[in-house]
């Protein structure tokens, strides 16, 4: 999801408003009748004219998508960028819906430590449910190969800090011709696929740095005026957190989307 230009955007802890952590991984599919599913859920078409502008908040079981794509519902509950998911209708990117749903008491585990990223959780394998039931969504997973961009650390090492204090969340500003991402105990591959969205190329995080870290990287914006531009994000990569992008080819996985209905609104 690009961030607006003067947007500031929490991007780690709720659902819709997380970066997609997946990258050249295999998508994480589950059958559907072991998938769990919510014990309610009301979905209208938003028409306000507002187009990805989608939200979402998680809170004992209780998911809310406000002007919604179901592309972006996709790519948040499989954990998927918006260029691997492929195929559809034109109203697939086009229609907003406003979606309150929520889970049966006790079905969505607590969370403890750090959120795997890297794979859907217990709220997004549901909202999947619920894009098979209400939406009669169905896919196929494919492996093609693409350009993408290798994340490794730089010949002076990594500058990431430990967590200071607060851990999870990642916070993107962008305004002034700048953007710029905070990290508070957040782990390198929320950074690694964030940037990917922006470059639109997955970036495969292969520092081998693991737990969570502290960083802020600020770089230009390619479309502002040229005396607000500031280090391309290659070069802000390597002098601000010590870490470097490189180009190559790598399988991806894909995710087609071989029918879909819009649901009945109740």
């Amino acid at each position: 999801m690009k961030i607006p230009k003067g947007a500031l955007a929490v991007i780690a802890g709720t659902l819709i408003g997380i970066p997609i952590f997946a990258q050249a991984i295999p998508v994480f599919a589950q059958s559907q009748a072991n998938r769990p599913s919510f014990e309610v859920a009301s979905i209208k078409e938003n028409n306000s004219g507002a187009r990805n502008s989608g939200t979402s908040t998680r809170d004992g079981g209780l998911f809310v998508g406000t002007n919604v794509s179901v592309k972006q519902l996709i790519m948040q509950s499989y954990r998927l960028q918006d260029f691997q998911v492929l195929g559809g209708p034109d109203w697939v990117n086009t229609a907003a819906f406003d979606i309150q749903a929520r889970a049966a008491e006790g079905t969505v585990p607590k969370q403890t430590g750090p959120p795997d990223y890297s794979k859907p959780d217990t709220m997004a394998l549901m909202v999947q449910s619920l894009l098979e039931e209400r939406f009669q969504l169905k896919v196929r997973h494919e492996s093609r190969e693409m350009s993408v961009y290798i994340l490794s650390v730089g010949k002076n090492g990594s500058k990431l800090k430990p967590p200071a204090g607060q851990t999870g969340s990642m916070r993107a500003n962008g305004s002034n011709g700048k953007m710029t991402v905070v990290g508070s105990g957040a782990p390198v591959n929320a950074l690694a696929t964030f940037i990917g969205q922006q470059l639109r190329r997955p970036v495969i995080d292969k520092t081998n740095l693991t737990g969570l870290f502290d960083f802020e990287l600020s770089w230009g914006n390619s479309n502002a005026p040229t005396d607000e531009i500031g280090p391309s994000v290659f070069t802000a990569l390597q002098e601000q957190v010590g870490l470097k992008l490189e180009s190559a080819k790598a399988p991806v996985e894909v995710l087609m989307i071989e029918s879909i209905q819009k649901p009945s609104e109740n």
